[in-house]
């Protein structure tokens, strides 16, 4: 008797939670929390570059609380690559005593991979349970910092040019924040797809170096996600 109770308390408890953790219908109440994760493609660039757009993924996790029935905070946490590729770097960017350096010109294209952690403070409008907008603030932190440009100066055997990776996070700035203005559309009960814009004030060089090489260029990159996220309270 005792395990068939047990049982049927263990069933009536799973049987809530999984209605309970189904997006509501109507509108949410005050205090309403919501969690969930996103995941997609994002297009990076470094503006004052003319480097071609970078192709990679952006990814988080998240926690949406509602302050009434339209508005709702949300924290999220999580990974995205930032950068350019095919940037060219003017020599006469570079001072002339310095110029033997590095290598520069239109043979020598770099590609920068940017890799930050990610922490956002977003505020979004509902129009209805389906579509809502939101802007708010993100603050990054630079794990890796690569630049890797191949040159033809240097012959190898096997393809004609040698791949010099270099390690230039400490030429960067550690942190950086970004402004994000983004939709969101909620289909298929507990999916969404979200689409969002991001751009940062803050120049990604720090160092004299990085700044020959790199100028005024800041981050921005757009991304599109998919996402799910559930009722908890």
């Amino acid at each position: 008797m005792k395990k068939i109770l047990l049982f049927a308390v263990l069933l009536s408890f799973t049987v809530n939670t999984t209605l309970h953790a189904q997006l509501k219908e109507e509108p949410y109440d005050l205090w309403d929390v919501l969690v969930g994760g996103r995941i997609g493609p994002s297009m990076s660039t470094l503006t004052n570059t003319d480097g071609k757009a970078k192709l990679w993924f952006h990814g988080c996790i998240f926690t949406e609380v509602f302050v009434n029935p339209n508005f709702s905070m949300t924290f999220e946490a999580g990974y995205s690559r930032k950068g350019a590729n095919q940037v060219i770097i003017d020599p006469t960017r570079i001072v002339e005593e310095e110029r033997g350096k590095y290598l520069v010109g239109p043979e020598n294209p770099y590609d920068y991979n940017l890799d930050y952690l990610n922490t956002g403070y977003l505020l979004k409008y509902s129009f209805n349970q389906k579509l809502g907008i939101y802007t708010g603030i993100n603050f990054s932190t630079l794990v890796s910092g690569k630049a890797k440009v191949k040159s033809s100066q240097n012959i190898d055997a096997n393809n004609g040019e040698v791949e010099f990776v270099n390690d230039i996070k400490k030429e960067l700035h550690g942190g950086e924040f970004t402004i994000p203005i983004g939709v969101e559309l909620v289909f298929a009960k507990n999916f969404t797809l979200d689409a969002r814009w991001n751009w940062s004030p803050r120049r990604v060089a720090k160092s004299d170096k990085a700044r020959m090489l790199l100028g005024k260029a800041r981050n921005q990159y757009l991304s599109l996600t998919i996402g799910y996220k559930i009722l908890v309270f």
